[in-house]
């Protein structure tokens, strides 16, 4: 009777152990997971520095039966720079004769818009010239900016 609880006690513990073993899988899902975490886990771990991403991270022991996942390359990415607000204008109002007025035909007028420097810098060789739509016979000549 010794002998069969002996050998119950050794058959129990066997199959604990085997059940507790992580035993490589043959399964394409399971090898398809496992890729997916150590990805992520690469990725998890890069850290950037100074504005450049570099690699750090442990690497984890590859199983015999998976194929290695090739590694993030990072590149040097410039940094974007601050754009200036040097140059900009606004438009303030309509000096001379409102948009939507009426004219006569044929009759001679002076249009004038008043427009302002919001930008961080003096305004220096810019002209205000026509660029499309219907001239109505207007000059073609450049008016400055002040």
């Amino acid at each position: 009777m010794e002998k069969k609880t002996r050998l119950f006690n050794l058959l129990i513990i066997t199959v604990l152990f085997l059940s507790a073993c992580n035993l490589p899988s043959k399964n394409v899902e399971d090898i398809a997971s496992t890729a997916a975490a150590q990805t992520v886990e690469a990725l998890l771990s890069a850290t950037p520095v100074s504005g450049i991403a570099t690699p750090s991270f442990t690497p984890l022991p590859v199983p015999a039966t998976l194929t290695p996942i090739p590694q993030p390359i990072f590149t040097n990415t410039p940094v974007p720079t601050a754009t200036t607000n040097c140059n900009v204008g606004q438009f303030i109002t309509d000096v001379t004769i409102p948009d939507g007025t009426v004219m006569t035909p044929n009759q001679a007028f002076t249009k004038k818009w008043r427009i302002k420097n919001i930008g961080s810098c003096a305004w220096t060789g810019f002209s205000l010239v026509f660029d499309s739509g219907d001239s109505m016979s207007g000059p073609h000549q450049k008016q400055s900016a002040h």
